[in-house]
């Protein structure tokens, strides 16, 4: 598993994503409905502190080591 000071990925998706397909990527590869994030200004604030990032072409969602999915 990919790690990053702690960080690893739970999700990761070809291109890149806007707010509203990554809540629909999520939600089919967890089975979860609840959205990740609950509004557009959810979805800068987590790239700002670099909860989702875009690399290598993939959209990548982060979670600290306290989360394991």
């Amino acid at each position: 598993m990919k790690t990053l000071n702690g960080w690893h990925i739970i999700h990761s998706f070809d291109g890149k994503l806007d707010w509203e397909a990554l809540n629909a990527a999520i939600a089919f590869d967890s089975g979860i409905e609840e959205p990740y994030c609950d509004t557009e200004a959810d979805y800068k604030q987590a790239i700002k502190e670099g909860w989702i990032r875009f690399e290598n072409g993939k959209t990548n969602v982060y979670a600290d080591g306290e989360y394991w999915e």
